[in-house]
């Protein structure tokens, strides 16, 4: 399947009162995507894909992003949401439109069969 990741990038604090930072969201977004080609799938990870561009390139707008990342969400098959993902707004948008696409919806990659 191709799945795509959703979850939080901007650095947000957890429940626990953790400061959770980009980097860090990054790198579960990268974990989750090689949990996913271990498990025979095809991941798609916005995280890694445009990284620090809002740094980079202040030029673009922050909408974009998620714009071009629903584009990619409708080639996939499924969409796995990271911890955390009900404390970001472009994961919320993106699961509500993973939902009007009927996809499969996953909350862990444990729970997501092998290819």
């Amino acid at each position: 399947m191709r799945i795509y990741i959703a979850g939080p990038y901007t650095a947000y604090t957890n429940i626990q009162g953790v400061s959770l930072s980009v980097d860090y969201n990054i790198g579960v977004a990268e974990a989750v995507a090689a949990g996913l080609y271990r498990r025979g799938h095809t991941p798609f990870c916005p995280h890694t894909m445009t990284a620090h561009f809002d740094d980079s390139f202040p030029d673009i707008p922050k909408d974009v992003y998620l714009e071009t990342d629903l584009e990619w969400l409708e080639l996939c098959d499924a969409i796995v949401l990271l911890p955390g993902w009900e404390h970001s707004s472009g994961a919320i948008v993106e699961l509500a439109r993973a939902k009007e696409l009927g996809l499969e919806i996953y909350y862990n990659v444990s729970d997501i069969p092998n290819a």
